[in-house]
């Protein structure tokens, strides 16, 4: 059964360098909370897709027979005994240069980071209506060994359980995370907590044809100690999407959808978006897939429609299964949303990601992330600072993990971000490296 096609993702809003504008508002923006908490949510690696041995058909695949250990049969008994408990500990050390993403020949701090924590899982099968159920629970402590100020606790819980009865597919998902640390935005200390609920469902009316729908919460309460205290408290996003799309070959799915969305800031402005997109799914090759849309999207700001007009929104994304080993992403959005000041203007943003990772051997994998981005304002009413506004982004990531036995994982983590832009000056860059150890139990 071929997996539905997905709407594409929803308007981020300004970028991460947009400070206060003149109303004194600063964009709701998922960008610049994701800075916002980098700086300690940065020292976990980044998901590999491609952790631990190579998996065919259940059993793990040597590079040679010498590579058949005693800790490679225990782990196919541990796989086959399918244990549904995981627990691990963790520990690890991260140099940043740039800890609050000071800009250029400002003041830049730098340390060193410590961290320690656990993590564990719960997941288990079944041929029942809930196929899968999957519980994660989680935890660390940083310590910054200059500005002791930012040290906090970091915590995560999760619950994902996948559905199916008769024609009907769909899945729960509910989160809550607890960031702790550096403000990388605007300077201060920060603790951004997340609560996250979502629901999805899937008819097949018929083998060809089927609809799909999704509703999304999430919602934030931001505090923030020090410039600005507690500006991002209390905000919440809604959007709701509903759709069909059809198999018009084996490989070949069309649809449309809508989508509706709202993000509030307590205290200060909402935005609106709605847009109906035409979506397209190609699996050219066993090996190659493709995904995309494009559609129109209104805006508005507290209520009343804003920018100029309906904007022009898509994606376009591809997969390659290069071989058992390699995988490679490659993918292009582009989004727009109303100003946030002057309440006649428009913002655009473009997207462009590139993901790759490689199992070298069966204990040695890595992955590397690139993304480029750049945000373009139109018609801003705040005066003529915010004219033609511009601003780009990159962000380089990589990871490399060399599994040393069964249970423990020595890694390693670079990240690279770099903004340039036209407003005020507010151009920094930064780099992260770090290592980390994990032990299974």
């Amino acid at each position: 059964t071929e997996s539905p096609v997905t709407p594409p993702a929803l308007p981020t809003g300004p970028g991460a360098e947009a400070g206060p504008t003149s109303d004194g508002l600063v964009p709701l923006d998922s960008a610049a909370v994701d800075a916002s908490g980098s700086g300690t949510a940065s020292l976990i690696p980044a998901g590999n897709l491609a952790e631990g041995p190579s998996v065919t058909n259940g059993e793990v695949v040597p590079d040679s027979p010498n590579d058949v250990t005693r800790e490679v049969l225990d782990d196919v008994q541990d796989r086959a005994n399918a244990r549904p408990w995981t627990f691990n500990v963790t520990s690890g050390v991260m140099y940043d240069d740039n800890i609050q993403f000071q800009q250029t020949g400002g003041d830049q701090k730098s340390d060193m980071i410590l961290s320690g924590g656990f993590s564990s899982s719960y997941d288990v099968r079944s041929g029942s209506i809930v196929q899968s159920l999957n519980a994660v629970l989680g935890g660390s402590y940083m310590k910054y060994l200059e500005y002791d100020e930012f040290d906090g606790w970091n915590a995560n819980a999760g619950l994902t359980s996948a559905l199916a009865y008769g024609d009907f597919s769909g899945s729960v998902n509910l989160g809550a995370a607890q960031v702790n640390g550096a403000n990388r935005l605007v300077g201060g200390f920060a603790v951004n907590r997340n609560y996250l609920a979502s629901v999805t469902g899937n008819y097949d009316i018929s083998a060809k044809t089927r609809l799909t729908s999704s509703v999304n919460l999430n919602v934030m309460d931001f505090v923030q100690q020090g410039y600005q205290t507690q500006q991002f408290n209390g905000n919440s996003t809604l959007s709701v999407s509903f759709g069909a799309n059809y198999a018009v070959t084996e490989k070949t799915r069309l649809g449309a959808n809508y989508m509706w969305s709202e993000a509030k800031q307590e205290g200060l402005s909402s935005w609106g978006f709605s847009s109906i997109n035409a979506t397209a799914e190609w699996r050219a090759t066993a090996k190659t897939g493709f995904t995309g849309s494009v559609g129109r999207q209104v805006s508005s700001l507290d209520g009343v429609e804003a920018g100029d007009g309906p904007g022009w929104i898509g994606s376009l994304n591809g997969t390659w299964q290069a071989s058992e080993r390699m995988a490679l992403t490659l993918g292009f959005t582009r989004s727009t949303a109303a100003a946030a000041v002057g309440n006649n203007g428009g913002m655009n943003f473009n997207t462009i990601n590139f993901g790759l990772s490689r199992t070298v051997t069966d204990r040695l994998t890595g992955t590397l992330r690139v993304s480029y981005r750049t945000d373009d304002y139109q018609d801003l009413g705040g005066g003529d600072e915010f004219q033609g506004r511009e601003a780009t982004y990159w962000n380089i990531g990589s990871v490399i993990s060399w599994r040393v036995s069964t249970r423990a994982t020595i890694g390693a983590t670079y990240d690279f971000q770099d903004n340039s832009s036209t407003f005020g000056e507010w151009n920094f860059s930064a780099s992260r490296i770090g290592l980390n150890f994990s032990y299974a139990f």
